[in-house]
């Protein structure tokens, strides 16, 4: 007998990568304002597409974080799920270190801290979606200065866990 929940992952596999190749390529220093932004507009849209939906909490000088919703059974506290997509490659990194798809390993900056999971995290919720597995309400926050120590989403994130029942953080 089969799980349906493993073979939606295996049938979702190639569009998980190009997901996670297209992240990838957005290029993501910590430092660049611009270009999170870029990455968390792209992520607000995909987000949107999975009918979440998206706060923008914008910031200053690091880029603007994202919380994302999807509801459940108001009776229950939610699951929070925390990632980012801040990284330490600063930009240009690509050139040097391309996206590649190699003995069924993906590489490039970012891949395993933590873009994989943010690609994952959408792929989850496309198959929550499918398979009528909402229950209780989601949320999920995007930090975007996470590799400096989160100074400026650390009270939103202690806030949305203390308001949730559990609370995982994707990073590998």
């Amino acid at each position: 007998m089969t799980n349906p929940i493993t073979e939606a992952v295996a049938d979702r596999s190639s569009n998980t990568l190009a997901l996670l190749e297209e992240i990838v390529k957005h290029e993501s220093p910590t430092n660049e304002k611009s270009a999170l932004d870029q990455l968390t507009r792209f992520l607000q849209e995909q987000i949107s597409l999975r009918n979440g939906a998206v706060e923008r909490l914008q910031q200053d000088v690091y880029g603007d974080l994202l919380v994302a919703r999807w509801p459940g059974n108001p009776e229950l506290r939610p699951l929070f799920v925390m990632t980012h997509v801040d990284t330490v490659w600063p930009i240009g990194t690509l050139q040097r270190l391309p996206w590649r798809q190699e003995d069924g390993r993906q590489y490039g900056p970012g891949v395993f801290d933590m873009k994989a999971s943010v690609a994952m995290m959408l792929t989850a919720i496309e198959i929550i979606q499918a398979l009528g597995l909402a229950r209780r309400p989601i949320v999920w926050m995007i930090n975007t200065e996470e590799e400096v120590g989160s100074p400026v989403s650390r009270p939103v994130l202690e806030r949305l866990a203390l308001e949730a029942e559990y609370v995982l953080c994707l990073e590998p």
